[in-house]
């Protein structure tokens, strides 16, 4: 995903992963840069 320039803050999100702190939770990504992202995916 990095490769395909999917930003860092949306990665986790896509594959579900919980946030290593606390604070990380606390940020939102939105639907387009979700759909985005799976978009750029082979």
């Amino acid at each position: 995903m990095a490769r395909r320039g999917i930003p860092e803050e949306v990665r986790p999100k896509l594959v579900g992963h919980v946030p290593r702190d606390v604070h990380a939770g606390y940020s939102h990504v939105d639907l387009k840069r979700l759909v985005e992202a799976v978009s750029a995916i082979p």
